[in-house]
């Protein structure tokens, strides 16, 4: 539209069984699609003064703590719930017990929403996003969600550098309200293929955690690149004061060109402690998979 332009996106999952629903007493059923696989369905327009979306899609501080281009995150995210998230750990004589992996690891990061949003034009590779929307796949949740954040991506000599922060207030009027700050930074060395990644984030008078990654690509091999990396995640004072969370992994991706895939696997170790007198067992999680894409 002259010097506008407008655009429209409609994205859903298929209800395919998500390993992050699957816990050791319950498996979901292999197809159950449900309004909550809706992932995008908005109205965009993009001009000279910035862009304003209305509609199911990204908050502003959506991605903010997940900043991560060691191209291993399908085989290992930053707080490690994508795959393993509902799995429940035992206690010290090997029952089940109510924590689960999810509850006790998180990256505060934003999510989609049905939202109004607005992004500043990019000026010298900086960005300013905010929104307000509601969960309206959700029934239940009547809480209004708004979100600021500050982007920065650009070139410092042979480093390429992504930098998000965000900031969100999630007003429930049936509860207690929450505040939550969650930032990160990715940093690749162009010429070796290092990368580096690095989030922290905290829930205002609640749980934080630090997450730090460390990764190579190389293409090593003709049939595609080779990504690699480790990384270890700390966390405190989830579901109790003084409780402790870590887990730490290592991650590789294959990408095989003349096949248009990526194969990959992950392994992580994940240990939780609390003080309210019971014990936890260490719990390990394997991860592996392909990707196709065209």
């Amino acid at each position: 539209l002259e010097n506008s332009t407008v655009r429209y996106r409609f994205e859903t999952g298929l209800g395919l069984r998500n390993s992050a629903a699957i816990s050791q007493e319950f498996e979901p059923d292999w197809i159950d699609w449900q309004r909550t696989s809706l992932r995008w369905f908005e109205v965009a327009f993009d001009t000279e003064y910035g862009t304003l979306s209305l509609g199911q899609g990204s908050t502003a501080s959506d991605g903010t703590a997940g900043l991560d281009d060691s191209f291993t995150f399908h085989a290992g995210a930053t707080d490690s719930s994508d795959g393993f998230g509902s799995f429940r750990f035992r206690d010290g004589n090997g029952d089940l017990t109510d924590v689960t992996v999810g509850q006790v690891n998180n990256s505060f990061d934003g999510a989609r929403r049905f939202r109004i949003r607005y992004d500043t034009p990019v000026y010298e590779g900086v960005m300013v996003s905010t929104s307000y929307g509601q969960n309206i796949l959700t029934s239940g949740d009547d809480t209004d969600y708004y979100d600021v954040a500050l982007r920065w991506t650009g070139d410092v000599g042979d480093f390429a550098v992504r930098s998000a922060i965000g900031y969100q207030w999630l007003d429930d009027p049936n509860g207690e309200n929450t505040r939550r700050l969650a930032g990160s930074v990715s940093v690749v060395h162009a010429p070796t293929g290092l990368n580096f990644a690095f989030s922290a984030g905290e829930q205002i008078d609640g749980a934080n955690y630090i997450w730090t990654r460390l990764g190579w690509q190389t293409e090593q091999f003709a049939m595609g690149r080779t990504s690699l990396s480790v990384d270890y995640y700390k966390g405190n004072d989830f579901l109790s004061d003084g409780a402790e969370t870590e887990n730490y992994g290592i991650y590789a991706v294959q990408t095989i060109d003349a096949a248009s895939v990526d194969v990959y696997a992950g392994w992580r170790r994940f240990t939780y402690s609390d003080q309210l007198g019971g014990s936890y067992q260490d719990a390990e999680g394997i991860l592996v998979g392909a990707r196709f894409y065209f």
